[in-house]
């Protein structure tokens, strides 16, 4: 079995809210960071679920630090080693190593030789918010180049799933986070993945 972590595993910031009514959100600081992911992690039943299952994960704004943060947070290189010890990453890790966020990928091999590859992506460490002038940015020319050569790998695999942090429909559907400004629909779409702008019904 495998468990997958799409993000906010944990909320290293709180609300606030000032003398005049106004409400808003602080970083608790990187010790409040780090006891809040030993929480989790000695939390009983998630004790009990990392015993019998293989937990991966990416992240989303309030495990990596603070709300709707990207790639200017100045906690960031805390995060990823407190956020990767979570997981019990290595500590040797290429994940752990590399100049960059903590997307990954794993294969699963069933009995019968079946390959399910699990994508991870990081829509934080390298994000940038667009406005009038310019689109927005999820993921860096080296995650890109990576999640190329990902699912194109031998051996190739019979399923591959893709996981992201944020929602990724287009504004008409969307919830909370609004992935129309950002450039990357557009591009999945040009290098031929599955469109991250429409609703399944609409992909026919």
């Amino acid at each position: 079995d495998a468990f997958a972590w799409l993000g906010d595993a944990v909320y290293a910031d709180i609300r606030t809210k000032t003398r005049d009514g106004h409400r808003g959100r602080e970083y608790r600081g990187e010790a409040f960071h780090e006891a809040a992911f030993h929480q989790v992690k000695e939390y009983e039943p998630y004790a009990r679920l990392r015993a019998t299952s293989d937990v991966i994960g990416t992240w989303d704004d309030h495990d990596y630090g603070y709300n709707n943060v990207g790639k200017d947070w100045a906690h960031k290189d805390f995060a990823k080693r407190a956020f990767l010890d979570f997981l019990d990453e290595p500590i040797d890790s290429e994940r752990r190593t590399r100049d960059g966020g903590v997307y990954d990928a794993v294969d699963y091999v069933n009995p019968d030789g079946r390959r399910v590859r699990v994508v991870l992506l990081d829509l934080r460490w390298d994000m940038e918010e667009g406005d009038d002038a310019r689109e927005g940015t999820l993921m860096s020319e080296a995650q890109w180049s990576w999640l190329r050569d990902v699912l194109s790998s031998e051996p190739r695999a019979d399923l591959t799933a893709i996981g992201s942090s944020i929602q990724v429909l287009e504004a008409g559907y969307l919830m909370l986070q609004g992935i129309a400004r950002f450039s990357e629909p557009a591009r999945m779409v040009a290098e031929g993945l599955e469109s991250w702008t429409r609703t399944p019904s609409q992909q026919r």
